[in-house]
């Protein structure tokens, strides 16, 4: 269980590494407005992502092996809806450029597929 926990813990620190080298510098050549819609776009997808991987990767063992399937579709699908309602939400409530808040999803996405790339087998 420890050992899980630590390699979430790494995933996602590895995760808010390669995705803050990104927004910081899409930030330093884009203006303050397209940042704060970038990384609103980039959060829409990766606070689900993180509730995903919880609800997943909480139990461990065989005994469990139904339920964290169960928990696995629950929470693609919980993963989905709360991307659209966070990009409805920001795209409601703030004054952004859909185009970049796009772009910060997809490149929230993008570090999300390549982190296990770096990650060591232990």
């Amino acid at each position: 269980m420890q050992a899980i926990q630590q390699r979430i813990t790494l995933a996602i620190g590895n995760t808010l590494g390669i995705a803050a080298c990104l927004i910081t510098g899409i930030g330093l050549v884009i203006f303050h407005q397209q940042l704060v819609s970038f990384f609103l776009g980039a959060a829409s997808h990766f606070i689900p992502h993180c509730l995903l991987a919880y609800l997943t990767f909480r139990h461990v063992g065989a005994q469990h092996s139904k339920q964290i399937i169960r928990l696995f579709y629950l929470g693609e699908m919980s993963k989905f809806i709360l991307i659209i309602a966070f990009m409805l939400l920001c795209h409601t409530l703030f004054a952004i450029n859909i185009t970049v808040l796009v772009s910060g999803l997809l490149s929230s996405i993008g570090s999300c597929a390549i982190t296990p790339l770096f990650m060591d087998e232990q």
